[in-house]
């Protein structure tokens, strides 16, 4: 079936291509996480360090002791040069146990932020809540295609954020007289 010719001249961009090959590259970016997750599965075991290095809330540059350090541990947590281990794999990779425990935080998580900025989301102090909710859609899009440290960020911006908000909301400014 033919697209008809009013319709093909709304959905074409500048460049001459359609809004269907966005659509279909946000498909396919968002769909890679489960091949790679299973690839993960199947893949040799981690070792349970890395599990901790990438929970660590810590910049890279200060490292825990008996750990090794990040930048050096980064280059063995990736497939292919451009293609990094999925957090979703790399969980499955330390064990079902591992990967329940740690989307029971984040729900735990994500629940504690949800409850603390959706008061001021109704005194119409909006901007905290829109981006705390944004790092958290974010990070339920990152845990397919990055590493477990870079979506753990998003989960550790969205609180902080989160905390800055509820300080920030009980300041109150005396006007001068």
């Amino acid at each position: 079936m033919a697209i008809p010719s009013n319709l093909t001249s709304i959905l074409i961009d500048d460049n001459g291509s359609l809004y269907f090959d966005y659509v279909n590259n946000l498909i396919r970016n968002t769909a890679f996480g489960v091949p790679l997750t299973a690839y993960m599965k199947n893949s040799a075991p981690l070792p349970k360090t890395l599990l901790i290095i990438g929970i660590n809330p810590l910049p890279s540059f200060i490292t825990l002791p008996g750990l090794p350090d990040w930048k050096q541990v980064r280059e063995s947590l990736y497939i292919k040069a451009f293609v990094p281990y999925g957090t979703l794999g790399e969980l499955v990779n330390y064990g079902w146990v591992w990967l329940f425990f740690y989307y029971f935080f984040v729900g735990v998580i994500a629940t504690w932020v949800d409850i603390k900025l959706r008061i001021y989301k109704e005194n119409r102090k909006r901007f905290g809540f829109f981006i705390s909710n944004g790092l958290l859609f974010l990070f339920a899009l990152s845990s397919t295609e990055y590493p477990l440290r870079s979506s753990t960020r998003l989960l550790y911006y969205a609180v902080a954020i989160a905390l800055l908000w509820r300080f920030l909301c009980r300041i109150r400014i005396k006007p001068r007289i």
